[in-house]
């Protein structure tokens, strides 16, 4: 098994691996409005989470997801693997087939199973998933369906974020689009090599937010911005080497940014963490002993929860609640790099090797074998 693992120096890391491509499934679980997507995998152990102090920096560096994993197998209920059309196969060519409404085809190729890296739910009814060529699937009314709009056609969506089950938007590095309710359309004016986007965070239809792509960050503490007609950059005023890797925003006033700030040796790198009011970003204390912040979640009365980990540790948990932050150390076996709260008493998180739940009281295995790289959680469902 290959991991790209983070540097310990005063460098910009090298990006995430996508999902391989070759024998992708996508993993549809509506379990408390849980939507996943997934590689395959096999079945494993439930084992808890023992709630920790924050620790001092300790053993190896924290992994990115796999680079190469196994071939896959069938899912373990209550899991169910839906597939965009025709009959799957493990891992080689596939039987030929006729070209159905739900495939993507490019010139004379026709690609069955385009791969999905991205995912957005709204409500336990209402959810989207995108990938490789612009391939679009909306869930509604229990059941998936290709979407695949024009616009999208032949883009490589990495990432979806929906407000309502009429407004949205999807990009990838040098692209973004809008979804009105009726249409997506292309929202891109101002991506250029030196502004691409990574995490896309909607504020409101027409107030975007997003952190810079590695290829463009540089460094530099700066964050994407829609403005209703163009993309612009905003300085967040650090001048040490930051990367910010995540952005959630509850509304135009209110908002949280997330990354690592790395400063030249022997100096450790330091999670750092912003948040926005409505008109300036500024410096919000991060979890004691983080060195790196991975993804970020909040609620409108402050509470947070983050993936991250201390320097030289595995990932951890971490929950700010009431003015202190907890951590706990992932359960073993599994390797979490995403988070989604549906409330403070009910969270999942996805990664190498299976899904993590939290009941309000400790991180559970909920499944293991099957490594999945995107989800969401829809708030009350």
């Amino acid at each position: 098994m290959f991991t790209a693992q983070r540097p310990r120096v005063a460098t910009i890391p090298p990006a995430r691996p996508r999902p391989p491509h070759g024998g992708l499934l996508v993993l549809a679980g509506l379990l408390a409005g849980l939507v996943l997507l997934g590689l395959a995998g096999g079945p494993g152990r439930v084992q808890a989470a023992t709630p920790v102090a924050v620790p001092a920096p300790h053993v190896s560096p924290p992994k990115y997801p796999p680079a190469l994993f196994p071939p896959p197998a069938a899912p373990t209920p209550p899991w169910t693997a839906h597939y965009s059309g025709g009959v799957p196969t493990a891992r080689g060519p596939r039987a030929p087939h006729p070209v159905q409404p739900t495939d993507v085809v490019t010139g004379s190729w026709t690609n069955r199973f385009p791969d999905l890296y991205a995912v957005s739910a709204t409500s336990s009814d209402d959810a989207w998933a995108a990938g490789e060529y612009g391939h679009l699937l909306h869930y509604t009314g229990g059941a998936w369906t290709a979407s695949d709009p024009p616009a999208l056609r032949g883009v490589n969506i990495e990432r979806l974020k929906m407000l309502s089950a009429t407004s949205g938007w999807a990009s990838t590095e040098y692209q973004a689009f809008q979804y009105d309710g009726t249409t997506w359309q292309e929202r891109s004016t101002g991506l250029t090599d030196t502004l691409s986007l990574g995490t896309i965070a909607p504020a409101a239809p027409n107030d975007v937010w997003a952190t810079l792509s590695y290829d463009s960050a540089f460094g530099e503490a700066e964050l994407a911005h829609w403005t209703g007609t163009r993309w612009i950059t905003a300085s967040l005023g650090l001048t040490d080497t930051v990367l910010l890797e995540d952005i959630t925003m509850l509304s135009p006033s209110d908002g949280w940014a997330a990354g690592t700030e790395f400063k030249p040796e022997p100096s450790p790198a330091r999670a750092c963490l912003f948040h926005y009011d409505g008109a300036h970003w500024t410096v919000a204390p991060a979890p004691p002993g983080a060195a790196y912040l991975y993804n970020i979640w909040a609620n409108a009365s402050g509470e947070l929860w983050a993936l991250g980990a201390p320097t030289n540790s595995p990932t951890f948990f971490y929950h700010y609640s009431a003015g202190a932050w907890t951590g706990w150390a992932a359960p073993p076996n599994v390797d979490p790099y995403a988070l989604a709260m549906a409330d403070s008493s009910n969270g999942w998180a996805t990664g190498a090797g299976g899904i993590l739940h939290w009941d309000g009281t400790a991180w559970t295995v909920e499944y293991q074998g099957r490594t999945t790289y995107a989800l969401a959680a829809a708030p009350g469902a």
